[in-house]
């Protein structure tokens, strides 16, 4: 994606929507795609979310979660979408996974 600055600016695509994940136009929109509340650096965790910086008990399963989010939407292209993949909701999703 490249950005256009300006009256009308905005976002414009670098490659085909064929060739373009969902995953990198929430990345190039500063969208974190993870499901953690830990502040994080560089896509680690710093520290944790509790106040006294520890990670929670369930921790791990929201970062497995955040992970499954990103593959999920790094094999739906733009084109998916535009085309109604996802449409009817819940059905094309299980059928897509």
């Amino acid at each position: 994606m490249r950005s256009v600055r300006g009256p009308g600016g905005g976002y414009r695509l670098a490659r085909r929507a064929e060739e373009t994940p969902v995953a990198d136009i929430v990345r190039a929109v500063d969208e974190p795609l993870q499901a953690t509340r830990c502040p994080s650096r560089d896509g680690a965790a710093a520290r944790g979310c509790m106040a006294s910086g520890e990670r929670c008990v369930t921790h791990y399963l929201w970062a497995a979660l955040g992970g499954e989010i990103a593959r999920f939407l790094a094999g739906v292209s733009l084109a998916d979408i535009v085309s109604g993949r996802f449409a009817d909701g819940a059905q094309r999703v299980e059928q897509a996974a």
